[in-house]
């Protein structure tokens, strides 16, 4: 219930970068048919798809359909971190208060209104790494799905599905594995510029080399600033914690989760180091989302089950954390009075 009230703020955000490109895409709908419509863009139809069937089931109501994006997003994330804390068999408390933490983390609430696919792509993505290592199974639909939203979801899913991510690395496999990617990535950028023509992905190449993220005007910054430092300190710190505190039958179930963000942090700095700014900055949000896992890990290992001042604590810190951010941002939003006065009553009503 709260992903309506957090679609209803997303809903008031100014017409600015990609999410003002997402509006234009919502109004052209009534100027083509299906099909033309689809191939208008000719590339992840599957958004396209619900966009063109959105315009008509809301009526052509931008901001409602706003609110149907933020629903579908953090329903899917809340799904993974209430299926994770069940396997673990951890009090309710830690899947509660994961959820909120999830809810009020403002840079997730920033993405789902303005990197709207990639977003829904990672919350989808999350979905496919929850059957896959809690359940053992690869639901391969709904892979597809995420790539058919965005696909930029691709690398992630590639790393998932590599046999030996759902098994304890040493300090040597680690570098094993991270050795090649971070290879590939440096082949990557080597090779892009002459593979910018391509038809269908070409687009991929040509805006990976955007050294200057001019694609994104509403990102200020390249490289990684001093908020991913900390986060990326912070999620290195519970990930090293909860190696330490696995037992055998965690490398069973979730160890794959921590593993893929280690791998993640990794290769983001390797971006950082080289220069790979646009990928940096497109990929970090996957930090954003993979979190989800390690928070609702990290929350049943340390314990805090009993500590009800410090979760509540937390709780209020997050809330705070999210206004503030709410305020004093690069986009535009609906004022803290509309959003508690007006936005808040008409939800509740």
């Amino acid at each position: 219930m709260l992903a309506v009230y957090l679609g209803l703020l997303n809903s008031t955000k100014e017409l600015l970068g990609d999410f003002e490109a997402y509006h234009y895409h919502f109004e052209l709908v009534e100027k083509y048919k299906f099909i033309p419509y689809l191939m208008h863009f000719g590339k992840e139809p599957l958004y396209y798809t619900y966009t063109y069937i959105g315009y008509y089931l809301f009526l052509g109501n931008w901001p409602a359909f706003v609110v149907s994006l933020a629903v579908i997003n953090y329903m899917l994330i809340s799904y993974s971190i209430i299926r994770i804390g069940n396997y673990l068999k951890t009090d309710p408390k830690n899947i509660i208060t994961a959820l909120f933490i999830m809810a009020f983390f403002f840079q997730e609430f920033a993405a789902t209104s303005n990197l709207v696919r990639q977003a829904l792509s990672e919350a989808i993505t999350m979905v496919f790494l929850t059957h896959l290592y809690l359940d053992n199974k690869k639901s391969w639909w709904i892979a597809v799905c995420a790539v058919l939203v965005h696909s930029s979801c691709i690398p992630i899913l590639g790393l998932g599905i590599i046999p030996s991510i759902k098994k304890s690395f040493t300090i040597k496999g680690l570098i094993k594995l991270v050795a090649p990617l971070g290879i590939l990535v440096v082949l990557f950028y080597a090779v892009a510029s002459y593979l910018t023509r391509l038809p269908l992905i070409g687009y991929v190449f040509a805006r990976a080399l955007n050294i200057s993220l001019g694609a994104d005007k509403w990102q200020e910054n390249v490289g990684l600033q001093p908020l991913m430092i900390a986060l990326l300190f912070l999620f290195s710190c519970m990930c090293i914690y909860l190696y330490l505190k696995r037992d055998k039958k965690d490398d069973e179930g979730y160890i794959g989760f921590i593993n893929i963000n280690i791998i993640l942090y990794l290769l983001l700095i390797i971006c950082n180091i080289i220069g790979a700014y646009f990928i940096l900055s497109r990929y970090f949000f996957f930090v954003y989302a993979l979190q989800n896992f390690i928070i609702i890990m990290f929350l049943h290992k340390f314990k805090l089950t009993n500590n009800d001042f410090a979760r509540y604590s937390l709780l209020v810190v997050m809330i705070f954390y999210f206004f503030y951010n709410y305020t004093h941002n690069i986009f535009t939003y609906s004022s803290i009075q509309e959003a508690i006065l007006y936005l808040l009553p008409e939800y509740l009503l």
